[in-house]
């Protein structure tokens, strides 16, 4: 009789006790130029950008927000609060994208801007990304074409097949005084000078592009590298690409 009291009690004790609320993660927190329209992904990503850009987007990814709970996101600038707002789930699914940005018609402002995200009081998330008034390269981009008036790229991949041609975007911003600027290419290792000069000032852009007098590219890994052509201190080197024949 006392095992058995013994074990309705603590059937009783189980069936008084909370249900452990579920956790609410954060994967990722991705600062970036633009975002699209459908599925959310960040344009153009970075953790540097100049003060001439007007605005920065943040992508937050995570799980394990239930229908009607929230989480908060808090803009700061040097550590102090600039903005705060709140992301409520209204679908069945926990897991959410979603996106906010901080956006200035007159530019950004200089300094270390962060993002933090809080669930239930608790920080469960945070990234920071930069704003630069030094001279600034953009991520070197690259596609089978480009656009001569609007630089826009067509077919822009990081892998490539049969290609004659392969062009490059390259942008600036922050550049107060005229500079000369330099593309060195690197082909499996080997860097090769082909004296591609670029003259930049203020904020702009401009697309080159590397051929093989006529024949297909050669295969193999390819990165491009910005420097100043005055003394060779690098501006920025790309991610590499690959280029199949």
């Amino acid at each position: 009789m006392k095992v058995r009291l013994l074990l309705i009690l603590i059937g009783l004790l189980m069936l008084a006790l909370p249900s452990q609320a579920q956790d609410v993660e954060i994967d990722s927190i991705v600062f970036a130029r633009d975002v699209t329209y459908g599925d959310v992904t960040p344009i153009q990503p970075a953790e540097i950008f100049p003060e001439s850009i007007t605005a920065v987007y943040a992508v937050i990814e995570g799980e394990g927000l239930e229908e009607g709970e929230e989480i908060d996101i808090i803009w700061y600038l040097d550590g102090e609060v600039m903005d705060e707002l709140f992301y409520e789930n209204d679908t069945e699914d926990d897991e959410f994208v979603v996106w906010t940005n901080w956006s200035d018609p007159n530019g950004m402002e200089e300094g270390d801007w962060s993002i933090e995200v809080l669930y239930d009081g608790d920080t469960i998330g945070e990234a920071e990304v930069e704003i630069t008034d030094d001279e600034y390269i953009y991520p070197i981009r690259f596609g089978e074409d480009c656009g001569r008036g609007t630089g826009v790229m067509v077919g822009e991949a990081d892998e490539f097949d049969d290609l004659d041609f392969i062009y490059v975007y390259i942008e600036w911003a922050n550049f107060n005084d005229e500079e000369s600027i330099e593309l060195l290419w690197e082909i499996n290792g080997d860097v090769f000078d082909l004296d591609i000069v670029i003259e930049v000032e203020d904020e702009g852009w401009e697309c080159a592009f590397l051929t093989n007098g006529g024949d297909p590219l050669p295969s193999g890994d390819y990165r491009l590298s910005v420097v100043r052509e005055s003394d060779g201190d690098e501006y920025i080197t790309s991610e590499e690409i690959s280029v199949n024949d």
